[in-house]
C-alpha cells in the first residue's frame, strides 16, 4: 500500500460523488524524463525546463492545491488544460502557451501565452520551505496564488485575481 499519514482514512473515497473531478482517488504526479518522483515529491535532475502534472482534472467548482518548495530555483507553478504541450528543451513549461497559467516567484512574474506580467514588488522571492497555494475558481474563471498564506497580487492591480477570464475548456489539471 501507500505510505499515508496515520490520520488518513483509506476506506473513504472523498471524491466518489464529486462529478467534476476526473481521476483516481489518490493524486499522483506524472513526471517526465529528467524528473525524479517519489509519491508527491519531485526533483528536476537536469537542466531542461521539465513539467510535472497531476493525474486528475477538475471541470467545475473551486479547487486548491499547495506546493511546498524544496529549492529556490526557476519554476513555474500553476494549471494546464489537456491540450498543454510541454517543450522542456526549448524552455517551454506551464504558463508558456495559451493552455496554461503559472506563477514564477523566482523572477516575480505571472505567465500565460508565454507573456510575463510583473507581480507586486512587495512579494518575496520564493525559498525552500515556502508554500505556494494555487486557487482555481472555475465558476468565476479565475486563478489566484498565495505565498505562505498571503495572496500574491499583480504589480498593476491590488487584486488577488492574477488570471481572469480563464478558458478552461474541458477542465484544468494541477
Amino acid at each position: 500500500g501507500k505510505d499515508l499519514p496515520p490520520y488518513f482514512n483509506e476506506s473513504v473515497d472523498h471524491f466518489r460523488n464529486v462529478p467534476h473531478r476526473i481521476g483516481p482517488q489518490y493524486v499522483e504526479l506524472l513526471a517526465a524524463d529528467g524528473i525524479i518522483s517519489n509519491g508527491l515529491d519531485c526533483k528536476n535532475t537536469g537542466t531542461a525546463f521539465h513539467t510535472v502534472k497531476a493525474n486528475v482534472k477538475v471541470q467545475q467548482g473551486k479547487w486548491y492545491y499547495e506546493v511546498t518548495l524544496g529549492s529556490h530555483g526557476l519554476m513555474q507553478i500553476g494549471w494546464v488544460t489537456e491540450k498543454f504541450l510541454a517543450k522542456p528543451v526549448a524552455g517551454m513549461g506551464v504558463g508558456d502557451d495559451d493552455q496554461s497559467w503559472a506563477i514564477d516567484m523566482y523572477r516575480l512574474q505571472q505567465w500565460h501565452c508565454n507573456q510575463p506580467s510583473a507581480i507586486s514588488k512587495r512579494t518575496t522571492r520564493w525559498a525552500p520551505g515556502m508554500v505556494i497555494g494555487c486557487l482555481l475558481n472555475l465558476s468565476a474563471s479565475t486563478i489566484s496564488f498565495t505565498l505562505n498564506g498571503e495572496y500574491v497580487t499583480s504589480a498593476d492591480s491590488p487584486s488577488s485575481l492574477l488570471f481572469q477570464n480563464v478558458e478552461a475548456g474541458d477542465g484544468l489539471i494541477p
